[in-house]
């Protein structure tokens, strides 16, 4: 079974010293076996149901053990808990001083996720500080001038919303127009 990055293997620490029957014994129990009372053709049907559903049921994810075990086989799922672990990693990183948290024991906390969610953390990092380099371009008062604009063109979008008015979307620019002098 797939596991998601919040999920490490069961029992890693004893299976390292189990023989090799013991490790596939407890595979087979954790990743191939029914815990909800399924038979294991039940079982393989509602793995391969879960493993193509574009739709989570949250009922079924609380109230059935196989369907929350098996769920994160889907690919839908792995990427949702990879960007939402993604995410709680970067809330971390911007708190981490308010927590006591140093940058070496970010990293070292950041070393035990997947590879994938490390890279996406480091280039979402990357790619903040390229944005607040931008930034610096501009003048305190330019970007003040720009704070107002957005905030005016959003209070008007959400005007012509809740009048129920069609128009066209408001595309706000992460940018002044101008460059600071």
């Amino acid at each position: 079974m797939a596991r998601s990055p919040e999920k490490p293997p069961i029992n890693d620490a004893s299976l390292r010293s189990a023989t090799p029957e013991e490790k596939e014994i407890a595979r087979r129990w954790y990743d191939d076996t029914s815990h909800a009372g399924r038979t294991s053709a039940e079982f393989k049907v509602l793995r391969e149901e879960l493993r193509k559903t574009t739709v989570l049921d949250f009922v079924k994810y609380r109230g059935d053990r196989d369907y929350e075990n098996l769920i994160d086989e889907n690919p839908h799922v792995q990427e949702f808990r990879a960007d939402t672990t993604k995410y709680d990693l970067l809330r971390i990183r911007e708190r981490r001083k308010e927590i006591g948290l140093s940058d070496e024991q970010f990293n070292r906390l950041l070393s035990i996720f997947d590879e994938d969610i490390q890279k996406n953390v480091h280039t979402f990092i990357a790619q903040s500080g390229a944005v607040k380099t931008l930034y610096k371009r501009f003048s305190p008062a330019k970007l003040k001038e720009h704070s107002d604009e957005v905030t005016a063109e959003m209070k008007r979008e959400i005007e012509l919303q809740e009048q129920n008015i069609p128009h066209e979307r408001v595309k706000l620019s992460p940018f002044p127009r101008k460059k600071a002098e």
